[in-house]
């Protein structure tokens, strides 16, 4: 029992995080390229941008969502590195970079944000970098990472002015004003997950 709850609380540890993330890029580097670098995040234990190489792709993609389709796919393959489920990822738009006019390639920038049980997680945006050709040059993510729950939020829209007002008030001693309602989203957790929110 002792033997195994030591080997539990070891593989939860920020070593083996970092072992983790050096597995996943050794394999992400044999499979697409030894140049491949990350970025990590302060916050968590995952990175927050893959970049340096180029995945190079089986097909170009030629519509959005043949884009959208391969940035998920990408997603999926780097999430040990990333810490994002791509299941909470909605796509956003694919956008032609018409830069072969100034004496680089054409590229295409994919972005999706990330959603949660309809609600968006505030800030949260998984952007994709490509050739034409469909090869990824990179990730970069700001999005809640590991498991995330949806958990109830205790106020309703007017409860949330009513606590916004009543704060605004109490630090500056000035009376405020509701422009537009309150809106539900999830705050990101430095930890990993996510909290409800109310955003005024």
């Amino acid at each position: 029992m002792t033997t195994a709850l030591f080997l539990l609380i070891a593989l939860q540890s920020p070593v083996a995080e970092t072992v983790r993330m050096e597995e996943a890029l050794s394999d992400w580097k044999l499979e697409y390229g030894a140049s491949w670098q990350v970025k990590m995040s302060e916050e968590t234990a995952f990175a927050e941008m893959l970049y340096g190489g180029t995945a190079h792709s089986t097909f170009a993609p030629q519509t959005d969502p043949e884009w959208f389709q391969l940035a998920r796919a990408r997603m999926a393959e780097a999430s040990a590195m990333l810490g994002v489920d791509v299941d909470t990822l909605v796509e956003d738009r694919a956008l032609f970079l018409p830069l072969g006019w100034i004496g680089t390639t054409d590229k295409y920038a994919v972005a999706m944000d990330q959603f949660l049980d309809g609600v968006q997680v505030e800030g949260a945006c998984a952007n994709l970098l490509f050739n034409a050709e469909g090869g990824l040059l990179s990730i970069q993510t700001d999005c809640a990472v590991g498991e995330l729950e949806a958990s109830p939020f205790r106020f309703d829209a007017e409860a949330a002015a009513r606590r916004t007002l009543a704060l605004f008030r109490e630090e500056t001693g000035l009376v405020g004003e509701i422009i537009e309602a309150p809106r539900r989203a999830w705050w990101r957790l430095p930890e990993g997950g996510v909290r409800p929110a109310w955003i005024p």
